[in-house]
């Protein structure tokens, strides 16, 4: 009897369907077991009748029997309803099952040996959900929509394999709300409205039960169309205004994405001036917005105090010169100001030496600056030249694969 039951280990619709028989799931009770059978965590918002606890129930049942060693977890912000509604679906599938399931069902356990178990409960502490532990837990969670975070964190603690939320569209903050729109990529979503059931689509003949025309139409003219209870109820769509609010919730959500979109495209254009008086240029970090270079102080390195620079720099000409500014990601380094020395542009540039000295010109791929007649040469430092500052001024050297130009001296 294991091995036919083990043939079911990943078809939880077949399990449902050949195993415990008539009445058949509908289709969207058959995704939500195909859901939990593929995805670690399934967050199901139906209408109010639409069998979302027909199928948690039903679920459970898959999972122990089909497993050797596994642990099935079933709570609720109530007693009432994991007792009166998930299990006693549960006690009713397992009664009708063709094949026996083995095991003692008694009153909300259902046991088959020490590490092979279900139980459904209700807790007003968090603390009370823990310790259960088994590399085949299976955690399902009724109403969801009304359960408390503390309690919903100390689930997710326990590290299931699974995870199945069932609940209403009546919430607007907490785990079961956040898993169809901030947690969407965590958890897999099936919404069921009343006309996916089969007293709307007709399968199975209709399910003496479940919402009707009728019950739509009165619920029509009892709240309207747009009230938030025909919404939830009805259509299982979450409501998107709250009581106190002039804007949506959707219409928040769009602002934002556009001023985020906008934000990037903004930075992506940016062009940088020099500090005011100095020929220092501004820097652009990796999205944390502009930081000037400050004129004096020393790094926390013991180094400059300008910050490194991104690769995509303007560098503006020395002040009082005609030098043109430049862009890319090797900067073009002006001559100094009265001499004729050419400018250079590259990966690696080649910066001459002041006229009238004799400090060498380029070293390798790290070019070498030569300091000013008269004070020490430059010092280089791996592929990132180290530029000193020119004597006779408090100008902060910098470190980075777009070298600064220093001011020159006032």
């Amino acid at each position: 009897m294991t091995a036919v039951l083990d043939a079911y280990k990943n078809d939880p619709v077949g399990f449902v369907e050949q195993v415990l028989g008539h009445p058949p799931p509908y289709d969207k009770q058959r995704d939500i077991l195909r859901t939990v059978a593929d995805e670690r965590r399934t967050s199901v918002v139906g209408a109010n009748g639409s069998g979302k606890d027909w199928a948690a129930a039903r679920t459970i049942l898959w999972w122990l029997a089909t497993r050797q060693r596994a642990i099935a977890v079933a709570t609720g912000p109530t007693q009432r309803q994991v007792e009166q509604i998930v299990w006693r679906e549960l006690r009713a599938a397992w009664k009708a099952s063709q094949v026996d399931l083995g095991g003692r069902l008694s009153g909300s356990q259902w046991n088959i040996a020490d590490d092979r178990y279900a139980i459904g409960f209700s807790t007003n502490k968090a603390d009370n959900l823990q310790g259960f532990h088994s590399p085949e837990l299976l955690v399902v969670v009724t109403e969801a929509h009304a359960m408390p975070q503390d309690q919903m964190e100390a689930l997710k603690r326990l590290y299931p394999a699974r995870m199945l939320l069932t609940g209403n569209a009546f919430s607007r903050d907490g785990e079961f709300f956040e898993s169809h729109h901030t947690k969407r990529h965590i958890y897999t979503g099936v919404t069921i409205s009343v006309y996916d059931t089969p007293n709307f689509t007709g399968e199975n003949g209709g399910a003496p039960g479940m919402p009707t025309e009728e019950d739509v139409e009165e619920r029509k003219l009892d709240w309207g169309e747009d009230h938030p209870l025909y919404q939830g109820s009805i259509l299982a769509r979450f409501p998107d205004m709250l009581d106190d609010s002039l804007l949506s919730r959707t219409a928040i959500e769009a602002a934002v994405a556009r001023w985020e979109q906008e934000s990037v495209e903004t930075s992506a254009k940016l062009v940088v001036p020099a500090e005011a008086g100095t020929s220092q240029p501004w820097g652009v970090g990796s999205g944390d917005g502009l930081v000037p270079s400050p004129s004096t102080g020393e790094g926390e390195d013991g180094g400059e105090g300008a910050p490194e620079t991104s690769a995509e720099l303007v560098v503006p000409a020395q002040v009082g010169t005609s030098q043109p500014m430049t862009r890319g990601t090797a900067p073009v380094v002006p001559a100094e100001a009265g001499t004729s020395h050419p400018m250079t542009r590259g990966t690696a540039p080649v910066v001459p030496a002041q006229a009238g000295t004799s400090h060498p010109m380029t070293r390798g791929t790290a070019p070498v600056v030569p300091a000013e007649a008269g004070t020490p040469p430059p010092m280089t430092r791996g592929t990132a030249p180290v530029v000193p500052a020119e004597a006779g001024t408090s100008q902060p050297m910098t470190r980075g694969t777009a070298p600064v130009v220093p001011a020159q001296a006032p």
